[in-house]
């Protein structure tokens, strides 16, 4: 019996097409229904792996909250979503959403050391320009 390599589904002998996704059929891969069964199943634990979403929100929530702290999960996992889509671990459709995480996180790893390196800033800017126009608080 052959199977369609994409979907799993069962096809007529001489289909060029699978009947139910439209793939086409390569006839060499689907003589068998072990192989096709080996296929189906990577294709399936390539797509459910999360590690590059979980990557992007670690990382988008630090940018926001301007934490290092919580974004270093985020570059940790970006980092392991890339090099899983490299050895073909993992399905690399996702590999823009990798890199904007990578991005991401980086950015706000900076914004976390700046705003641990610079605790004071915000209150000189505050306290010079009640300065210039004269506004004090109590």
């Amino acid at each position: 019996m052959k199977y369609c390599e994409y979907c799993g589904n069962k096809i007529e002998n001489g289909a060029e097409y699978c009947s139910n996704c439209g793939a086409k059929i390569r006839h060499e891969v689907l003589s068998g229904e072990v192989v096709n069964n080996s296929h189906i199943n990577m294709n399936q634990s390539m797509s459910n792996d999360n590690t590059t979403v979980a990557a992007f929100i670690c990382s988008l929530i630090g940018l926001i909250c301007c934490c290092g702290l919580v974004a270093i999960p985020g570059f940790i996992l970006s980092i392991i979503s890339l090099i899983n889509m490299q050895n073909g671990k993992i399905s690399s459709e996702k590999k823009g959403l990798a890199i904007a995480a990578l991005i991401l996180s980086i950015l706000a790893i900076l914004c976390g050391i700046f705003n641990f390196f610079t605790p004071n800033y915000n209150k000189e800017i505050i306290d010079d320009i009640e300065n210039q126009f004269n506004i004090h608080y109590e």
